[in-house]
């Protein structure tokens, strides 16, 4: 189940927006060194499978944070911004506690989004206003419900003792879902009347 979430994850592609904040042209294969000399925990090893959806949530939180300092200046919904402000913290936080787990086992961590992400950013960078809002929220639609897809395939798999992938997942799946929510109600509220279509 977890296997066909992560596969769904790698095909794909977001409505067309983009980070043209995010620096360097290596695309999202650009690493970081996750523990610096630091061993992996005993009695756990991680799977491929595992690292795909660390990797994974890596990319979401930090493509989350760039487009949402773009709806701080480009959106013109005061709920838009508020929302975009709760990504900025929530996916921060949530990429610390990732971090942790990273430093702890031993996993490389991307340094940047998925290209497709970045690609959405730079779509979101040539809009404003009422069409920044629609395209925005529809991303946040899109890249939320691709993880809590991927969340959901690993909370519901049997665990093994001392699970740490399962346990963050456990912790972030319900933030997530929250997320999403909030990105589907917004998403309803900006689309056009019959009135003003």
């Amino acid at each position: 189940m977890r296997t066909l979430a992560l596969m769904a994850a790698g095909c794909l592609l977001f409505a067309p927006a983009a980070m043209a904040q995010t620096a360097g042209a290596g695309g999202s294969d650009a690493k970081v060194p996750a523990g610096a000399g630091v061993p992996a925990e005993a009695g756990f090893i991680f799977s491929e499978q595992d690292r795909t959806l660390v990797r994974m949530m890596a990319q979401s939180n930090l493509a989350e944070p760039v487009i949402a300092k773009l709806a701080l200046d480009r959106a013109q919904s005061p709920e838009v911004k508020a929302y975009a402000q709760q990504m900025i913290t929530d996916h921060e936080v949530a990429h610390q506690q990732l971090q942790q787990l990273a430093r702890r086992y031993d996993i490389d961590l991307p340094a940047r989004p998925a290209e497709r992400q970045e690609q959405a950013a730079k779509t979101l960078a040539t809009l404003n206003g009422a069409a920044f809002d629609r395209q925005y929220v529809g991303v946040n639609v899109t890249e939320h419900q691709l993880v809590v897809d991927a969340l959901k395939a690993e909370v519901a798999e049997q665990a093994s003792p001392r699970d740490p992938l399962h346990e963050l997942a456990q912790k972030q799946l319900p933030i997530l879902q929250h997320h999403l929510v909030m990105a589907q109600g917004l998403q309803a509220n900006l689309e056009p009347t019959a009135s003003t279509r």
